[in-house]
């Protein structure tokens, strides 16, 4: 909204809504910390891809903890997931190489013969 009225002070801004100016920055410096925290996340995931692909999310958030911990980083392993997912870096399941009979199939074969 203040990069379209760029006359208008944030204060006014901030009365038209009900908000305060302090509400108004506080939002602003969280979307920048997180922002910020997003691309050392993607940085460290893009590392360890080249390192060593094909690791689910509790093995990656496992050998991540410490570094995020180490950075302020407060993320999880549903929110590490969930980033991944955003961002296309989740593998993909690895596909059975046999076929699993099912008990309905069984059970038509038992009773043809």
């Amino acid at each position: 909204m203040k990069n379209t009225f760029t006359q208008i002070g944030v204060g006014p801004l901030c009365e038209l809504f009900g908000k305060t100016r302090h509400a108004y920055y506080d939002k602003l410096w969280h979307q920048q910390r997180r922002y910020s925290d997003h691309e050392i996340v993607m940085e460290l995931l893009l590392q360890l891809k080249r390192d060593a692909s094909g690791l689910g999310t509790p093995t990656i958030y496992k050998l991540l903890k410490q570094t995020l911990h180490a950075h302020g980083i407060k993320m999880g392993r549903i929110a590490l997931h969930n980033f991944r997912l955003q961002h296309g870096l989740v593998c993909k399941p690895k596909r059975n190489l046999y076929e699993q009979l099912t008990p309905s199939i069984i059970t038509e074969n038992t009773l043809i013969s």
